[in-house]
């Protein structure tokens, strides 16, 4: 049972991507969910039911999640890296600021003194499904405005660091909503259809009209 004490940290980032996409895992299934989590082939992944619904995608989602790291401008990035290694590389790559989407409740938020301790600027703007809001979204744009470039917005699951960061450009380059839509699916980010952070998404389209 090495293996799982290695990879255990990584658990409550995994909990963080399913309950974003509106699923739930039953206590039952912890320890088998851990298992299969990560094996070896992500043929066993993708066997994984979340109550007897096979999610496919989302379980190759989870496969990749762990070294989370993608381009969306040249100044900006999104992803869901959390262990002090993998933020090194990011510090590497010249990142100089790093934005942290997670609330403090969810247990996935950075330490600010060990980011700040790789040269990187540590930013923490909180988004929950309880706070989205304009208001919310400005205060993101405000901050990635304002905090030095390059910039590394992360989340658990990157799915709150993807949406924030594709709207604040959709309203600077004035992206209708199937814009929006084409570079978020090119993200292979998955999300459910009624999952909250789609929801606000679509709002945001809908009060530009």
């Amino acid at each position: 049972m090495g293996w799982y004490k290695e990879e255990s940290a990584k658990f409550s980032e995994v909990r963080a991507l399913i309950a974003d996409n509106g699923l739930t895992l039953g206590k039952r299934t912890q320890a088998g969910f851990a298992q299969i989590y990560f094996p070896k082939t992500l043929d066993s992944i993708c066997r994984y039911r979340f109550y007897n619904q096979v999610h496919t995608s989302l379980c190759f989602q989870i496969a990749k999640l762990i070294t989370m790291f993608q381009t969306i401008t040249p100044n900006l990035a999104i992803g869901s890296i959390s262990q002090p290694e993998d933020l090194q590389g990011v510090a590497e790559k010249g990142y100089k600021t790093i934005i942290d989407l997670c609330t403090a409740t969810e247990c996935n938020q950075l330490d600010a003194s060990m980011v700040q301790g790789l040269a990187l600027k540590y930013v923490n703007v909180p988004i929950s499904p309880k706070n989205l809001s304009l208001e919310t979204l400005g205060t993101f744009k405000k901050a990635l405005e304002s905090s030095p470039q390059p910039t590394y917005v992360r989340c658990a699951s990157a799915l709150r660091a993807s949406v924030f960061s594709l709207l604040v450009l959709a309203s600077e380059e004035g992206w209708t909503e199937a814009q929006y839509l084409e570079k978020f699916q090119s993200l292979g980010i998955i999300q459910k259809s009624d999952c909250p952070m789609g929801a606000f998404a679509h709002s945001y389209f809908e009060q530009k009209v």
